[in-house]
This record gives structure tokens, C-alpha cells and sequence, in this order.
């Protein structure tokens, strides 16, 4: 299965480590992983570190993010995405409307993390 591994979270925590270890995880599984992450974020570097394939991606206008969703629609064609495995919830918009746009219409796993009342 090609799966896409969508977390776009500047951070690196407990959420952002938990879809590096889903991506680590699935690949050992015999699935293909793509794992596309946000450009300011440090989450790529741990991916490199890992030998994980990523592709840096910006999410321009985040409350309804139509162009993004296009590329992104763009590169789930590209790839052959089957399924788009997401973390943070402010990546579902932008997951659904990529999935909209997209012509293999994949399937969406939100995995739900805890939510923080407070800021990091």
C-alpha cells in the first residue's frame, strides 16, 4: 500500500516523533511510506536521520488552504497515494480538500493526538 503520511506541525514533540515512528512502522510492514512535513519544521530532519523519504511542503493560507490542497492533490496523483494518514488536526482541511481535488480520491486516517488546552 502507498500511504502519505501528512504532518505538517512546525514542532517536534510527542506528535510529530509518533508520526515518525507510524512512518518507521508501516515502511517495516512492507508499505510505502511518503511522509510530507511542513518546510520550517524539524520534523524532516529526524525523517532524514531515519532514512524516511519526505517531501517538505508549505501550507500557505491554513483556514482554507485551496492552493495548497491542489499540490498536495497534485503530488498524492503523482505518487499513487492510497491512503493519507494524518496527526494534527489542523491539517484535516487541508487533507480533505487535497483529497477532493485529487483524481485517485485516497482513503483519510486522522489519528487523533491528545488536545492541549494551552499553548506549547
Amino acid at each position: 500500500m502507498k500511504i502519505l503520511e501528512l504532518c505538517l506541525s512546525p514542532d517536534l514533540g510527542g506528535l510529530e516523533l509518533y508520526a515518525l515512528r507510524s512512518a518507521r512502522a508501516l515502511q517495516a510492514a512492507g508499505d510505502e511510506v511518503l511522509t510530507v512535513c511542513s518546510t520550517e519544521g524539524r520534523l524532516r530532519g529526524k525523517l532524514a536521520e531515519e532514512g524516511l523519504e519526505s517531501v517538505p511542503f508549505r501550507n500557505g493560507w491554513r483556514p482554507l488552504p485551496l492552493l495548497a490542497a491542489r499540490r498536495l492533490a497534485a503530488l498524492i496523483d503523482r505518487e499513487g497515494i492510497e491512503v493519507i494518514h494524518l496527526h494534527w488536526g489542523k491539517d484535516l482541511p487541508l487533507a480533505a480538500l487535497a483529497k477532493r481535488f485529487s483524481q485517485r480520491k485516497p482513503a483519510l486516517v486522522y489519528t487523533r493526538q491528545m488536545q492541549l488546552t494551552r499553548a506549547k
